[in-house]
């Protein structure tokens, strides 16, 4: 009876270990989504920005040279560059916790106790085992 329970409740753990395994891989699945759709609209914008600086009429000799906002955009820049090593590290973070997830999992899996507690516990099943024991003690 003890052994049925205890069966139930590993059966019940490795389900769940299982389900956090399929949680986690949705949700790096969601980051990575997130990730690129936020590339795609910097993206762009940026191609917006390129074209509306490609479509400024050449200056003329009357005219002064518009001035562009060059801080703002290197400050975009270099904005957008933390950005993308940011999510990079969030990403390899990610990663990490995924192979930390699925080290667990193959750790459960080979767990040499959780093997040994599915065994049957019964009384022949512990005297058999003692006389193994008294027999290769005695020869």
């Amino acid at each position: 009876m003890a052994s049925d329970d205890f069966d139930e409740i590993s059966e019940k753990c490795e389900k769940l270990m299982w389900k956090v395994i399929e949680i986690r891989k949705h949700y790096g699945k969601q980051c990575l989504e997130y990730q690129q759709k936020s590339s795609q609209c910097e993206m762009s914008l940026l191609k917006l920005r390129l074209n509306s600086i490609s479509k400024l009429k050449p200056p003329t000799r009357r005219h002064e040279i518009p001035k562009l906002p060059y801080k703002e955009m290197m400050q975009d820049m270099d904005d957008f560059k933390n950005e993308i090593l940011t999510n990079q590290r969030n990403l390899q973070n990610l990663l990490k916790k995924i192979k930390t997830t699925e080290d667990i999992a193959v750790h459960i899996k080979s767990d040499k106790i959780n093997k040994l507690a599915k065994k049957p516990f019964t009384v022949n099943t512990f005297l058999s085992a003692a006389k193994g024991k008294m027999d290769q003690d005695g020869s």
